[in-house]
């Protein structure tokens, strides 16, 4: 973060992570590193199971479990298995979320009080668990599983500081820097997701995606899961008439089809690239 308060010192623009930053920095860790999270999310089968995280219906028929009250879906072994291919494969994937504190192990209880179906961690229950809502304590049976099950089975709650990193499409952001680091050769710098304070004026702030330095060389970026228009090339055609030295590249990444008048506007501007999906995901 130094080396980009450095690099707009002149200029009077402050540099601050954003809370999308906040929750990409917390993947990183949890995951272990840029490079382990570019892996995960570039393969299809692994995508797969956080793409399932962000499911907001109620189906069971895959082990994914919308729970309506929670605003989250939550998944059992099954729907893991179908993401790789077998249930040794997703016991395996399992046990490495699992210690890396990226998913977290637990119930689906419904309360017999107040009727509340929720998501418990096992580290909240013991042979009672307490309503969320209610605050009942009660010991659980069989008339507390979800869905009518003659035994309980496992849930798994992927960590909320991920779920918003992904929701937030931030994943697009993480391939980005996946493949600028898989580039370098000598170091490697980046901070995600950063807010730019004052970039055209007081009070006037700017989001900026991709910011990293790569073999010594400033690369800036912005990540759209929808179409690029027009108006996300504006900050940079500021940007490069800045009293500073150019970025080295300015990357325009999106999932989606670039129209013709899209990729002539950003042909005007010094250094500009386009990186799609077929770069940076495995399909």
């Amino acid at each position: 973060m130094e080396l980009f308060d450095t690099y707009f010192e002149g200029v009077g623009v402050k540099v601050r992570y954003s809370d999308k930053g906040k929750y990409f920095n917390d993947t990183i860790d949890r995951f272990g590193g840029i490079e382990e999270l570019g892996k995960f999310i570039k393969a299809k089968d692994t995508r797969s199971v956080l793409e399932k995280f962000m499911q907001k219906e109620k189906r069971t028929d895959n082990g994914v479990f919308y729970v309506r009250t929670d605003q989250r879906s939550y998944l059992d072994l099954d729907a893991f298995a179908d993401s790789m291919g077998g249930q040794q494969n997703a016991a395996n994937l399992l046990d490495e979320l699992l210690i890396k504190e990226v998913v977290y192990r637990g119930y689906i209880l419904k309360c017999e009080r107040c009727s509340l179906s929720s998501w418990y961690s096992l580290d909240a229950l013991s042979s009672v668990f307490t309503c969320n809502r209610c605050a009942f304590q009660q010991q659980f049976t069989q008339k507390h599983w979800k869905n009518g099950m003659v035994e309980p089975r496992w849930c798994y709650k992927l960590a909320e500081t991920v779920y918003q990193f992904y929701e937030k499409n931030s994943h697009l952001t993480a391939q980005v820097l996946y493949q600028l680091k898989s580039q370098s050769t000598t170091a490697f710098h980046y901070a995600p997701e950063i807010d730019l304070i004052d970039f055209d004026g007081p009070g006037n702030n700017r989001e900026m995606d991709v910011a990293a330095i790569v073999d010594g060389q400033i690369v800036f970026g912005e990540c759209k899961t929808e179409t690029l228009k027009l108006r996300d090339i504006v900050k940079f055609e500021q940007l490069v008439k800045m009293p500073i030295k150019n970025p080295a590249r300015i990357i325009f990444a999106t999932t989606q089809k670039v129209s013709k008048d899209f990729e002539k506007k950003m042909a005007l501007v010094p250094n500009a690239e386009l990186m799609v999906r077929s770069d940076l995901y495995d399909d």
